[in-house]
């Protein structure tokens, strides 16, 4: 009945954060990998200079 249509709920809610974070994990540690970091904090205050 309502019970157990309630707990398949919850478990496709939890599936499908599960499913969104591990994709964003992945998403941020390859552009990590990809971009160094110095890179990206050199480009950061470039743009910031320029600004001001």
């Amino acid at each position: 009945g309502l019970v157990s249509m309630l707990k398949i709920d919850i478990i496709v809610t939890n599936y499908a954060v599960a499913t969104r974070t591990a994709a964003v994990v992945t998403t941020a540690t390859t552009t990590t990998t990809t971009t160094t970091t110095t890179t990206t904090t050199t480009t950061t205050t470039t743009t910031y200079s320029n600004h001001h």
